[in-house]
């Protein structure tokens, strides 16, 4: 029997939805984390970069 390869994927990604174990969702959230602080640091980088060039 042969499946499509995104029916199969959906399939795949419902069964790993879940079934995450507490380690997955831990490494998950670090990464939303870290994601989340890189974002601020380069938002606010950008300011600053915006005003020293208002400055010039």
């Amino acid at each position: 029997m042969y499946l499509d390869i995104s029916v199969t994927t959906e399939e795949y990604r419902k069964y790993q939805a879940q079934n995450s174990s507490p380690v997955e969702e831990e490494y998950l959230e670090s990464i939303k984390n870290i994601y989340s602080t890189v974002k601020k640091k380069g938002k606010n980088l950008q300011e600053k970069v915006f005003i020293c060039k208002w400055r010039s």
